[in-house]
Order: structure tokens, then C-alpha cells, then sequence
């Protein structure tokens, strides 16, 4: 069992795509580029039963330490108590965007390892244009952390998703009674980290495909699940 599947091993979990993230330094502060030594993270995806999962393997570092200190950490998968919040990404934030191959509608996902999340729908590019973004109750979300010699991972899985309507602002994926049309899914699992370097906090995004400048909103850089 790899710690994907450790993860979320309330479900069987057969096929799994990984993505290895590449880290980028916010524009603002690539002076500090040879000072900087991002974590290595790795991203893996599967969807089961209707469910996506969303998985985070961490490179164990001074601070990523900090990132997973809040979470109930342990050898096995742990399942954190869920709040909404807004503006995750303002801090570490896991996250992972949700859209169909033919239609410009999508779901934002953001999690971080203190149990707050929340998820938020867009017709088209980053619209509708307001802060914070528009709330989607269109799935229920859970997320689980747990930790190894080397890791720490962290992951989600939004279930329960209702009736398909990507062009509608109440964004759903259920394709079929049964669960989601998987060759048409494309999504993009992506991370935001503020390391302190010198003094001075950096971010420092992680996506599989990155638009210049980073944008994970740009769903041509985006990636099929199978």
C-alpha cells in the first residue's frame, strides 16, 4: 500500500496518478532564489465511488515542521475535525482545482492541516471576479494527515458531489448515477508555501504545470486524471 492509498484506506483505491510538483519562488523575491531550498512535494490523484482524492507528500524540513505542528500527526491516517474558512491561501495552503474538459466552469478546493478548508465555484476564469470567492456546497470535503520517517502527507477527498451542472454557478460533477465520467475530468493539485528566509516570509508555489507568471487558475496548464 503506498501512502496515497495509506491515506484514504477507507476506500479501495486501484489506479492513482502522481504528479511531481515543481516549486516556483513568488517573482517578488527571486533575489533569494540560492538561499531558498523548497521541500520537495509530490501530488497524487485517484477518484473512486464518485469521490477525488487529493494527496500531498511532504519532504520532512525545518518548515514543513511548522506547516504540519497543528495536525493530530501519527504512522497511521488521521481524519481532522472540518471548519470552513476563507483565505487559506493566504497562508500554507493545499489545494486542488476541478473542472471538465469542455466546459470553462471549475471548482477551488483549499485545505490546510489545521482542518480548515473550503470550496469555491467559478463560471469561467476567475469569475465571478470577488473576494472572498463565490462558496460551492456542491461536495462534502475531509481531509487526513499522517506522517513517516522521511514525509509528511496530507490529502483530501470531496464525495458527494450532486446533480452535473458545469455551466451553472452551482458547479457539480456527477455525471452518471453511478459516480464521475473520470476521462473527462482535468484538474490541477497544487500547494502554497511561506517559508521565512532572512528574515522575510517568500512564497513559494508548487503545481505539475506552471503558467508564467504562476497562475493555478489557468486551466491550460491543467492535467487529465487519467
Amino acid at each position: 500500500m503506498n501512502r496515497h492509498q495509506a491515506l484514504f484506506a477507507h476506500r479501495a483505491i486501484d489506479t492513482v496518478r502522481t504528479f511531481p510538483l515543481i516549486a516556483v519562488i513568488d517573482g517578488d523575491f527571486v533575489h533569494l532564489d540560492k538561499a531558498v531550498s523548497p521541500p520537495a512535494i509530490t501530488a497524487s490523484v485517484s477518484v473512486v465511488d464518485g469521490a477525488v482524492q487529493v494527496s500531498f507528500v511532504v519532504e520532512k524540513t525545518c518548515h514543513t515542521k511548522d506547516v504540519f505542528a497543528v495536525a493530530d500527526l501519527g504512522e497511521s491516517a488521521k481524519r481532522l475535525f472540518m471548519r470552513r474558512a476563507d483565505f487559506l491561501w493566504q497562508q500554507d495552503c493545499f489545494e486542488c482545482f476541478i473542472g471538465h474538459m469542455d466546459e470553462p466552469a471549475y471548482l477551488e478546493i483549499n485545505a490546510n492541516t489545521a482542518g480548515e478548508f473550503n470550496s469555491y465555484q467559478f463560471d469561467d476564469y476567475r469569475t465571478p471576479d470577488v473576494m472572498p470567492p463565490v462558496t460551492s456546497h456542491a461536495c462534502d470535503v475531509q481531509s487526513y494527515v499522517h506522517q513517516d520517517e522521511v514525509a509528511f502527507c496530507f490529502g483530501f477527498e470531496a464525495a458527494n458531489f450532486q446533480a452535473v451542472n458545469f455551466k451553472a454557478t452551482n458547479f457539480d460533477m456527477t455525471e452518471t448515477a453511478t459516480g464521475i465520467d473520470v476521462s473527462q475530468l482535468k484538474i490541477n493539485p497544487t500547494v502554497i508555501l511561506y517559508p521565512v528566509i532572512d528574515g522575510q516570509t517568500v512564497p513559494i508555489y508548487y503545481a505539475y504545470q506552471h503558467a508564467v507568471p504562476p497562475d493555478f487558475h489557468q486551466q491550460a496548464v491543467w492535467q487529465s486524471v487519467v
